[in-house]
């Protein structure tokens, strides 16, 4: 079992069989001053391949993609920057942040295709 953590350094950790503890970790990825923070990071494994999508505060995705196993190398492609609002008025879904009582943050779908392994956000 894997878990990705990290907002400049993306790094992986390994956890044992229960879970309960780290075996391993390591930085996988440093993002360049351009990207700037990711936070959020979500890990999968799809047919072999490792993903780690990352959210840029406030309205970025990225995504690292590993053919080589949880640990690297990864590279990165932005799939979605500076996206509008699904809904012309500006609206959305606004959730309590588990973490802060005072933060809220806007809850938005958009459609991921497949293509040649790497996600892609339909625009």
């Amino acid at each position: 079992m894997y878990v990705a953590y990290g907002n400049t350094q993306i790094s992986v950790a390994q956890l044992s069989v229960d879970g309960l503890s780290q075996v391993k970790t390591q930085v996988v990825y440093n993002t360049p001053s351009s990207i700037g923070t990711l936070e959020g990071s979500r890990m999968y494994k799809i047919k072999g391949v490792y993903y780690i999508f990352s959210t840029k505060p406030a309205n970025g995705q990225y995504v690292l993609q590993s053919s080589s196993g949880p640990f690297g190398p990864y590279a990165i492609k932005e799939l979605l920057l500076n996206i509008g609002s699904p809904i012309p008025s500006g609206g959305g879904f606004l959730i309590k942040a588990v973490w802060s009582r005072h933060r809220m943050e806007r809850a938005v779908w958009a459609p991921i295709n497949y293509r040649s392994g790497l996600s892609l956000i339909d625009r």
